[in-house]
């Protein structure tokens, strides 16, 4: 009994003594002229708050992951959010901030840019009166009335907007920072994240696709196919390169494929009227009429005949009554 009533005072001492010490803080910063200040003890008669993740403020600094943001004011300074909510509902912090005086990225002053106008327009692009920026770097030539980020029409599983990439105002279209040389303004549409195209063109990554005929090209949802008049195609995975760069990813085309019938089942598996393919293959002696995949994670597939597990034939399984019971297990019974 004395050991346990020791172990307690020991830990209610521990706790008291961690208490006391985490009241101070001892912040050390460099300013603009490049000198240390003085060490600046935060302790709560400082009256230190946060303002949102990353950010807190006293009676006069204002800090980001504890460090001192050289010249910001801390009566007015605001983080600024952007304008859509995450996955769990909550509003995302974009990495600026402004005071009175001056738009901040992080730490430092974003050079030019205008506090009283300045805004966040999604995780990408910010603008004030006079400029567009994306991720704080300034789009050459665009205006900041007409100016509006291009969504994908292609959501993620969350059901949450993806941002293409593009960017538009009432004259130009915008790839990451730089203008879209030759486009047709007019007739231009964001497919998914990867592909655009207009009249004359398909762009991939914002490069001219000549191997693609733009007026019969199109992408199917959330997968790796496309399609048009000539074929359908897919996306495979290269050798390394070698340098050691890596993997290369490079569009090959189904032979076979039907462009008028082909459906997509999911990222591994498209039928059409002929044949069921698996990426760029055919999965010899399935039924296209009948083929499904059982599960999203693609390990058992059947058709009226058979049963697949990882693309191999289950021998003697009962493909009327088979069922998925997991990733790994399955069963006929």
């Amino acid at each position: 009994m004395k050991v346990f009533i020791v172990s307690v005072l020991t830990v209610f001492i521990a706790v008291i003594g961690i208490t006391a010490l985490s009241a101070y803080v001892s912040i050390t910063s460099k300013v603009s002229n490049g000198k240390e200040n003085d060490t600046h003890i935060v302790n709560k008669t400082d009256h230190l708050s946060e303002i949102a993740k990353s950010f807190s403020k006293d009676e006069k600094y204002v800090y980001y992951d504890g460090k001192i943001i050289p010249g910001a004011d801390p009566l007015t300074f605001v983080p600024l959010l952007e304008p859509i909510k995450s996955s769990g509902g909550g509003i995302v912090q974009s990495g600026f901030s402004k005071d009175a005086a001056r738009v901040y990225k992080d730490m430092n002053p974003l050079e030019g840019a205008d506090a009283r106008t300045f805004e966040v327009l999604n995780d990408a692009y910010e603008r004030d009166s006079s400029r567009v920026y994306r991720y704080g770097e300034i789009i050459s030539g665009a205006d900041p009335t007409t100016f509006f980020p291009i969504p994908s029409p292609i959501k993620n599983w969350r059901g949450e907007t993806l941002w293409s990439g593009f960017s538009k105002d009432a004259t130009r279209v915008y790839k990451k920072t730089l203008p879209l040389e030759g486009v047709d303004f007019n007739t231009f549409e964001v497919l998914n994240g990867r592909y655009a195209k207009d009249k004359n063109h398909v762009y991939e990554f914002g490069e001219v696709e000549p191997s693609f005929d733009a007026h019969s090209f199109a992408v199917f949802s959330n997968t790796d196919y496309v399609k048009d008049k000539n074929g359908v195609y897919v996306e495979v995975r290269g050798y390394y390169g070698t340098d050691g760069s890596g993997p290369e990813y490079y569009m090959r085309r189904i032979e076979g494929a039907d462009t008028e019938t082909f459906r997509v089942l999911n990222d591994v598996y498209a039928v059409d009227r002929n044949h069921v393919y698996s990426r760029e293959y055919v999965v010899a002696d399935a039924d296209p009429h009948t083929f499904e995949v059982l599960s999203d994670s693609s390990t058992y597939t059947r058709d009226k005949y058979r049963v697949w597990y990882h693309g191999k034939i289950i021998n003697n399984a009962n493909a009327k009554s088979f069922k998925e019971l997991n990733f790994q297990f399955g069963t006929d019974g």
